[in-house]
């Protein structure tokens, strides 16, 4: 039986603010929900070092390094400690773009073409398998930081710089010309794509988080068969990275028609502004539901 909920936010990485803001609005929410919650900043008390009872339950408000990789999970597991969300594996596996992808494309998933920053020739030559534009990113970073659009070899370096700022690893990927949409799933259900609307050409950390032009349709109009795609892809693509518990999946719509996967986010933000919370409320559910659901979920979870 749950007594107390200790929600984890902060920490040191590149996501710290967004994920302070993701705490603080978790523990608002339960609170107001009648939960008995401590929200800890990690970066000011390091995991293993907060003083865990028995009936304390870890919701996970962290993001990036050392929160969302599996790291903050393999050590509350070893603990002890029942937590929010994918397992240690799973997060990792998420978190880096480039073998999730490896694994998409294993099981017969679309997702774009790319490579590594370590495969680009001279600093600015792309290898065959790729043409001018791309997209330029860390590996295993998130929040949109570092992301980059290339459409020629004068500035991919410095796009690659810009990245590997962030991370020790850049992913180059194919741009995809069409609609971009990111699909919440809790449980087993694949909640209705929700299709962004970017204020830049790149949904990135400025569009975001900052940009009062950037929209998002909860529930925008897609015919039966591609919402099927969408949802059977997305499934799949899931599945293959054992993802279990919540999260969202980013998908793009080829003008074809075709979906194909951009990344998972095991541990998505929970702000004010962020998808997730608005995509339960339009099936009817309060944050309140929501988050107590994600607990739910989580407790059946066998964690060994």
């Amino acid at each position: 039986m749950i007594r107390r909920i200790k929600v984890l936010c902060g920490g040191n990485a590149t996501e710290r603010d967004v994920s302070i803001q993701s705490g603080t609005t978790v523990g608002k929410v339960l609170s107001a929900s009648g939960w008995d919650v401590e929200v800890i900043d990690t970066a000011q008390i390091q995991i293993h070092h907060i003083d865990f009872h028995e009936g304390d339950f870890a919701f996970l408000a962290l993001h990036g390094k050392n929160g969302e990789d599996g790291t903050a999970q393999a050590i509350l597991q070893h603990m002890g400690v029942p937590y929010s969300g994918a397992s240690p594996l799973s997060s990792a596996l998420a978190m880096r773009k480039d073998v999730a992808k490896q694994l998409w494309r294993s099981q017969g998933l679309a997702t774009p073409a790319w490579t590594t920053g370590e495969n680009v020739v001279d600093g600015d030559r792309l290898p065959d398998n790729l043409n001018f534009p791309v997209v330029v990113k860390p590996c295993a970073d998130g929040c949109s930081f570092g992301l980059s659009l290339v459409e020629s070899g004068s500035t991919l370096s410095e796009a690659i710089s810009k990245a590997g700022a962030r991370a020790a690893d850049v992913l180059i990927e194919e741009f995809v010309a069409g609609r971009e949409f990111t699909v919440p799933f809790l449980g087993e259900e694949i909640l209705h794509p929700v299709e962004i609307h970017s204020a830049n050409v790149l949904f990135d950390h400025e569009a975001k988080y900052h940009s009062t032009e950037t929209s998002y349709t909860l529930k925008p109009a897609l015919s039966e068969p591609v919402l099927s795609a969408i949802e059977s892809v997305v499934t799949k693509g899931i599945r293959s990275l054992g993802a279990r518990v919540w999260g969202r999946m980013d998908v793009l719509l080829r003008e074809c028609g075709e979906p194909v996967l951009l990344e998972l986010n095991t541990a998505p933000g929970l702000t004010p502004s962020s998808v997730f919370l608005k995509a339960t409320e339009a099936v009817g559910m309060s944050a309140g539901r929501t988050l107590e659901r994600i607990i739910e979920l989580s407790l059946l979870e066998v964690r060994s």
